[in-house]
């Protein structure tokens, strides 16, 4: 079933990508630079808005989204040598590849979607920029179906990938952060009980 559903999916998306140039160069241009918009987007509003750049520095959501990207490479690196899957042009030969070149790497899950989902998570997690969070998972979204679009992903590839990468970030944010911060009290509080080590 799983198969089935890659098949059709990819298939479709594939075919509809080559048989239009608007959805040829949407694709290409999603698959292969959008993944910088998500990274740059933040700059460009922090930049903009003098008090939600003043927020992002004092919470320092920048560690935590760059944390999260780190644990779901980690992850999804270990998932990549367990479970190889070749491309999906080196499987069919009617899939036609929209990129320069055809990665040699594990075709599960997707990278591109793990690192852009990962980090756009976190920006959804905290309530001050969720609106930016929710413009970045978008984005996060579309570059995962352009890479199916492009023949580089199988449909389960990408929504791997991206569950992944919201799991990482769900993880950090509400597994990780807590942690750092008591450790980060408990240090406090045994220099205050302790005036002589200064």
């Amino acid at each position: 079933m799983i198969l089935t559903f890659d098949s059709v999916i990819l298939h479709y998306l594939n075919d509809l990508a080559n048989g239009s140039a608007y959805w040829y160069g949407v694709a290409f241009f999603s698959a292969e630079y959008l993944f910088i918009l998500v990274f740059l987007l933040p700059v460009i509003v922090f930049y903009l808005d003098h008090n939600l750049r003043h927020r992002f520095i004092e919470e320092r959501v920048y560690i935590l989204a760059l944390l999260s990207v780190v644990v779901a490479t980690a992850i999804g690196f270990i998932l990549s040598v367990f479970i190889y899957r070749a491309r999906p042009p080196l499987r069919y030969s009617d899939i036609h590849l929209i990129l320069a070149h055809l990665p040699d790497t594990s075709s599960f899950p997707s990278a591109h979607s793990w690192i852009t989902s990962s980090f756009a998570t976190v920006f959804v997690i905290r309530k001050e920029f969720r609106d930016l969070g929710w413009a970045l998972l978008f984005l996060s979204i579309v570059i995962a179906i352009s890479r199916v679009m492009v023949g580089a992903h199988y449909p389960t590839d990408v929504i791997a990938g991206l569950i992944l990468g919201i799991s990482s970030a769900i993880l950090v944010v509400y597994g990780v952060q807590p942690l750092s911060r008591w450790l980060f009290v408990s240090r406090n509080q045994g220099k205050a009980n302790n005036p002589n080590d200064n």
